[in-house]
């Protein structure tokens, strides 16, 4: 829980209401004082605060000040007497929350599993969401080391299903060009350590990998990246009907916004809750994994404009946040070469948000009709750093949704491509990290040569500038505001 809290906050988060002060009956002094703060820390937080220390002075001294109570008494309530067990069985009660039962443990592992981990794979985040689970339903938080077994399995679950739907789909060719790899490998120094020492098995091309009917690649790209399975499906599906000479009508290419808008929204606070970890403001970091939750379960417009309004006052706090801009401001440039900025020199300018908080207005949006009709212009920043890197993608986070809304769509309709004839084709879409381009050979319906260009691929050649000279930390909140994506480091 955040230390500092604001008037406004203080009223809105921790007032207690007719129904709470009825509860308060006949307590007086830290009875009193301990009860109502234990109780608005639950109502808060899912959960009792495991000692004194973890509820902010501020918030402590709101709660005394409705209550007719001193600050002082506070520190006179007994957390090891029978009366504050008590009073957490009588707020449990009053709130109608029960116990947790192995079931239920069992559940809350499975739902982490399927619903949190996918996007979201830091212990915190994944915690923050078991605590709002539980408090939506319910059920008494389990006792910290017990949620963090369930995690643990939790991620354990989802990280084993995740290799097995991959494994899965993998080409038998494909198969033993990685068995091939490891067992050059394992053969040790003595069989030699270049690449043109190991079998010809070993060496995947980019062609292996894509090969095969042209009408699957769409499902087949979209697992290169699971923070970006739209992007890449439309990718691969609108290289297809670049191939295929087919046009696609309005109505489709607004749907297909939307759903683009919302995966780059979802992934811009999946960015950010990992930035907030590492910077270690557990706030922006609980509420931005929060948000993002909440968007990949969206299903109509109604929730989107609802989440717009929280999306706008969440970011309006994160830009207030006085830390954030001493922290990041100058973090993460590029160090100058003699030539010039290091990201010109390097032979290939940045993508995406990067390029965007640079000055360079890179978006493939903008040469895309149905995102010109809706009126949509590239969101630029000039700090070349960190904070100019969070402040574009918080920017684009109102807009990606203003997008949605425009759209009123968050789904892409998927269309019959009849793909038994031979061509070529070549598209590009604006990712969340930047602009990935793709072009394919068809013979027969079968994809027979493919190039494929991701943006991590021309980020990465900024990690050595932004990080060379820094201090261990500075460099590595400069690497972290480039958001790589290790899935298109390795195409």
């Amino acid at each position: 829980m955040k230390r500092q809290w604001e008037t406004d906050d203080l009223i809105e988060q921790w007032t207690l209401l007719p129904r709470d002060l009825a509860l308060l009956a006949n307590k007086t002094g830290p009875t009193r004082l301990g009860f109502a703060t234990l109780l608005l820390f639950f109502q808060h937080e899912g959960r009792f605060p495991q000692h004194r220390h973890e509820v902010p002075r501020p918030v402590v001294a709101h709660i005394a000040a409705q209550v007719g109570v001193a600050y002082e008494e506070w520190l006179r309530y007994d957390w090891d007497s029978r009366s504050i067990k008590y009073h957490r069985v009588q707020i449990r009660e009053a709130l109608g929350y029960r116990e947790a039962s192995i079931q239920d443990a069992d559940d809350l592992a499975t739902w982490l599993s399927m619903h949190i981990a996918p996007t979201a794979q830091q212990d915190e985040a994944i915690r923050a969401a078991a605590y709002a689970r539980l408090h939506t339903l319910k059920i008494v938080p389990p006792t910290p080391d017990r949620l963090t077994r369930i995690v643990r399995s939790a991620l354990h679950t989802y990280e084993t299903t995740l290799q097995r739907q991959c494994v899965a789909r993998l080409t038998p060719a494909q198969l033993a060009a990685l068995d091939a790899l490891i067992a050059a490998d394992d053969d040790g120094p003595e069989a030699g350590s270049g690449a043109a020492e190991r079998p010809a098995a070993a060496q995947v091309s980019f062609v292996d990998t894509w090969a095969g009917p042209a009408a699957t690649l769409p499902g087949r790209l979209a697992l290169l990246d699971p923070f970006a399975p739209v992007s890449y499906r439309l990718l691969a599906r609108r290289a297809l009907e670049n191939a295929a000479g087919v046009a696609v009508e309005e109505t489709t290419a607004d749907a297909r916004v939307g759903a683009l808008e919302r995966e780059r929204a979802a992934s811009h606070l999946g960015w950010l809750a990992l930035f907030a970890g590492l910077l270690g403001d557990r706030w922006i970091e609980a509420h931005a994994a929060a948000l993002q939750r909440v968007l990949l379960r969206a299903e109509g417009m109604a929730t989107i404009a609802r989440l717009r309004g929280e999306v706008g006052m969440f970011a309006r706090r994160v830009r207030r946040t006085p830390y954030l801009t001493r922290r990041l401001a100058g973090i993460g440039t590029p160090r100058a070469e003699r030539n010039g900025p290091a990201h010109v020199t390097s032979g290939s300018l940045p993508r995406g948000p990067v390029a965007r908080a640079a000055g360079l207005a890179d978006d493939a949006r903008s040469a895309d009709p149905a995102y010109r009709r809706l009126g949509f212009a590239p969101i630029v920043r000039h700090g070349d750093d960190a904070w100019s890197r969070l402040d574009v993608r918080l920017a684009e986070l109102e807009q990606s949704l203003d997008l949605v809304l425009a759209a009123g769509a968050v789904t892409m309709p998927e269309q019959l491509l009849l793909m038994d004839m031979g061509g070529s084709g070549a598209a590009t879409v604006e990712t969340p990290r930047g602009t990935a381009a793709l072009r394919l050979a068809i013979a027969a319906g079968m994809v027979r040569d493919a190039m494929l260009d991701t943006p991590s691929r021309h980020n990465d050649m900024l990690v050595t500038t932004v990080a060379e000279g820094r201090e261990m930390a500075d460099a590595l909140v400069g690497v972290a505001s480039l958001d790589l994506s290790p899935w298109e480091m390795d195409r």
